[in-house]
């Protein structure tokens, strides 16, 4: 009976242990880092839709907690994310996160995503960023910091085709990609909180049609157009390593009562040489009573002493 006892105790302890890892992860998830090391906003006119493509890639600070809560703002015509997703360093690879959501606030919309991992990725396609006349395309996008940013700069990807390109600010630096397209990179800043940004664009197609597109008719590809190569996992990281240790904790400290109990009442065999009686049990047969050396009755309840072994009965 005292077995099933510790054994139902130790389940108990397990089960608490689990509960509060589960709470200790939702707490530190609630809490937003005061700082964020980086954050670069890549525009992507006419990339794999008529839209501009946002592209938000942040990194926490490295004293940040894990997770954290991060909140990007909006604009206010943003419907649906593309992606939403964190950066696993070890195989460098986006992981799709579940836990994210869109708020609607005095100024647009607001991004509110939890990451496991230091580096996170958002993405949705933008109407309204984008404004024809001809051949001549203009896009202007604004960026308010929500977080203090240690290093905060924008990069403009030029689509397939784009001449005369001019913009303001102007980029320190133009450079052509694998991808055969080229990226205007801006001037890295600091940003406090609540803090904006801005750049506006202006650049000639000389051809029809998108630039992946085009791209892929070029290279014979039949490469899928999304950018993010998020997979989706069930359970954050650190939630299964947790469950297992606390069944691993559960599992040890019952295997532990349970030796303590053992060698509390132990069950081996016990005997003693009793003169004139041979091999004699320590304990009584019947009402498991201790007995004296070299007692022939047992002082209790008064039945005999067997001769022989007897295991201890439980108590």
């Amino acid at each position: 009976m005292k077995l099933f006892k510790w054994t139902g105790l130790a389940a108990g302890i397990s089960l608490l242990v689990c509960i509060g890892l589960l709470t200790s992860f939702t707490e530190a998830a609630a809490q937003p880092p005061d700082t964020l090391a980086s954050m670069t906003v890549a525009l992507w006119p006419e990339y794999d839709r008529p839209e501009v493509l946002v592209i938000y890639q942040g990194e926490l600070t490295p004293e940040a907690p894990l997770p954290a809560t991060v909140s990007i703002e909006l604009p206010a015509n943003v419907e649906q994310m593309h992606a939403v997703a964190y950066l696993d360093e070890n195989t460098n690879t986006l992981i799709s996160l579940d836990e994210f959501r869109l708020e609607a606030t005095s100024q647009g919309k607001r991004l509110i995503l939890t990451t496991p991992a230091r580096r996170f990725h958002a993405e949705y396609y933008a109407d309204g960023l984008l404004t024809r006349e001809g051949s001549t395309r203009t896009v202007h996008f604004a960026f308010t910091a929500t977080t203090p940013i240690e290093n905060f700069r924008f990069e403009l990807q030029q689509p397939l085709g784009a001449v005369d390109f001019t913009s303001e600010p102007m980029p320190v630096s133009i450079e052509k990609r694998k991808d055969t397209l080229f990226y205007a990179q801006y001037a890295a800043e600091a940003l406090a909180a609540g803090e904006s940004r801005s750049v506006r664009a202006s650049y000639r197609r000389t051809i029809d049609g998108l630039s992946f597109d085009a791209m892929r008719t070029a290279s014979g590809s039949t490469a899928s157009a999304s950018v993010s190569t998020a997979a989706r996992t069930g359970w954050p990281p650190g939630w299964g390593v947790a469950l297992v240790g606390a069944f691993l904790v559960g599992a040890g400290l019952g295997y532990l009562m349970r030796i303590r109990l053992h060698k509390g009442h132990p069950r081996s065999t016990h005997r003693t040489e009793s003169s004139g009686h041979g091999v004699a049990a320590n304990y009584c047969y019947r009402c498991g009573t201790h007995l004296y050396p070299e007692a022939l009755y047992c002082h209790a309840c008064g039945a005999s002493r067997r001769s022989g072994s007897i295991v201890e009965p439980s108590k």
